[in-house]
């Protein structure tokens, strides 16, 4: 068996979420492609309750010690995230150190910065002996360079900026006639800003106009669909759960708007989706998002909170479709030239030969 770069990803690919559709997308784009790394996916967390993510992750590291015993292993690839997710990452990334084994840490968290400022000093220096052992620390924008670099103390030429990206949809979608639709991508909840989306999507200024609203994702869907209907618009919003790559394709393609109002992000992959789609966006510059779009150009930026405001772009949109299409098309451009996944399939492999170069 031949030496093999071992991709940490909690729950494997089989999780919903960001972390693990990018790792997909990865793989899948290194499939096609034919000449990328040889690699490995390690489940460190499972797909199934919480409990059990101490054995995956026991189970994560015997591998990594196994695979490190038999000379298996070039590098381990880590994406990492915040809460207990970072408690994992930081075991498995002490254990490949003390094993000489190269170390890439994808930093993936959309609240990394607020996680580590509300931990108590020691737990603040353990987490940047961690970054410390990495030996490269991939990034999603600048934002979090700077975090990185002037908070947690790593060196800038060990930090690389790599976006997150995404497929190119099989088709291009075409205009459509009637309701406007309305789509919401991820994790049911605060940190996506979903009560600021509801309360937007009930304002009176909505009311009058054609639309219709699709918000998807995993989380406590029942008690937000029940939120709806307080709120009157049960009968113009749904809320289909969790939806997987090919469902989410169809949803995009049918929609014209994606609302993300989020509190904190890294780089939101509905975002990119959207964009790869040509849909209007409307959201906030948090994270990575403002180096994705622009105000106005690509996207309608709203502040974080600030239910009124989304609901004053989303009033624009549905009342002028040639706004609609201009933000579209700027954002497909955008994708087209920044955010398709087989250059950042062939930027990651690069990464990963040019540390392998460099030795641990």
């Amino acid at each position: 068996m031949s030496k093999r770069v071992l991709i940490f990803s909690p729950g494997g690919i089989e999780l919903p979420g960001g972390v693990t559709r990018m790792v997909r997308y990865v793989t899948e784009a290194w499939t096609q492609q034919g000449d990328g790394p040889n690699f490995e996916i390690v489940d460190s967390r499972g797909a199934g309750h919480a409990l059990w993510s101490p054995f995956y992750l026991a189970r994560a590291a015997a591998l990594l010690v196994w695979r490190r015993s038999r000379g298996q292993v070039s590098l381990v690839h880590v994406n990492y995230g915040a809460q207990l997710a970072a408690v994992r990452k930081s075991i498995l990334i002490l254990l490949a150190s003390l094993l000489r084994v190269p170390v890439l840490l994808h930093l993936h968290a959309s609240s990394l910065d607020e996680f580590y400022h509300a931990l108590p000093w020691p737990l603040q220096a353990a987490l940047r002996a961690t970054f410390a052992r990495a030996d490269r620390i991939v990034v999603l924008g600048n934002s979090w360079r700077r975090f990185v670099i002037d908070v947690l103390g790593v060196a800038p030429e060990r930090v690389v900026i790599l976006p997150n990206a995404v497929p190119a949809p099989a088709r291009l979608r075409t205009p459509r006639s009637g309701d406007r639709r309305i789509v919401f991508l991820g994790e049911l909840g605060l940190r996506k800003g979903l009560p600021e989306l509801l309360a937007a999507l009930a304002d009176a200024r909505l009311a009058p106009l054609a639309w219709r609203a699709v918000i998807a994702g995993n989380g406590d869907v029942e008690g937000w669909r029940r939120r709806a209907a307080a709120l009157g618009i049960a009968g113009r919003v749904t809320f289909p759960g969790w939806i997987d790559v090919a469902a989410t394709e169809r949803l995009l393609d049918d929609a014209d708007i994606l609302a993300l109002p989020s509190r904190a992000e890294g780089l939101p992959m509905s975002v990119l989706e959207a964009m790869a789609h040509g849909l209007a966006i409307v959201t906030t510059p948090v994270g990575a998002i403002g180096e994705a779009v622009r105000d106005g150009e690509s996207a309608l930026f709203v502040s974080p909170g600030d239910a009124d405001a989304l609901a004053a772009a989303l009033q624009r949109l549905l009342e002028d479709a040639s706004l609609c299409d201009r933000l579209g098309q700027a954002a497909r451009a955008k994708f087209a030239a920044c955010f398709e996944i087989g250059g950042y399939a062939r930027r990651l492999a690069e990464l990963y030969r040019s540390m392998l170069a460099k030795g641990p």
